[in-house]
């Protein structure tokens, strides 16, 4: 009998990076087959290992830091529940650019802020955790320039991934830190 999580991943994310929402998806389809794995999302930007090229497209340029900082603010007020939950509903809701098949998996194309806003809309109406009007909340604490109690989270995750000598993406698998550029030149997709 195999006991209950025998392996513990911390999977550091960072949201421009496209190959995060396909991590998102395997990390449900293990939760879905009861695999035995505690899983945990740190979700930054700013962290990057440079030496991996799947970015999502500049073109929405707060994208990631938007989405970062609400997963936080979801993980602090509500639970790593909410954060996963906010988290796979992007990943879940993402364009499909072309359908699976024998030789290759689906294609997806990247998030994007309206998505991610439209889940974070649901979830938090959902919740009722928020004082007052959702968009008001939204605007004020996600989409503002002004820093604020999110923006200092995110900064002070920042500086603990740097000063650990942490990059997003990677993997923390029973305390051993794998990057995600070593795991591809392993064989890792």
């Amino acid at each position: 009998r195999v006991r209950r999580n025998l392996y513990t991943v911390v999977a550091i994310l960072d949201p421009t990076d496209h190959g995060m929402w396909d991590m998102i998806d395997m990390m449900d389809q293990m939760v879905e087959a009861q695999m035995p794995i505690r899983m945990a999302q740190v979700v930054v930007t700013g962290a990057r290992d440079d030496t991996v090229s799947t970015r999502i497209d500049p073109s929405d340029a707060k994208f990631g830091e938007r989405v970062a900082l609400a997963a936080n603010y979801l993980m602090r007020a509500h639970g790593a529940e909410a954060q996963r939950d906010f988290l796979s509903a992007i990943s879940i809701n993402r364009q499909m650019l072309s359908e699976p098949s024998y030789f290759a998996p689906a294609t997806y194309a990247p998030p994007t802020w309206a998505l991610a806003r439209q889940v974070l809309v649901t979830i938090l109406s959902q919740l009722g955790g928020v004082d007052g009007d959702v968009e008001a909340f939204i605007v004020s604490a996600i989409e503002s320039t002004t820093r604020n109690d999110a923006a200092r989270e995110l900064e002070h995750v920042r500086r603990d991934m740097s000063r650990k000598g942490l990059n997003a993406p990677s993997v923390l698998l029973n305390g051993e830190y794998v990057r995600d550029a070593v795991a591809r030149a392993h064989g890792a997709t």
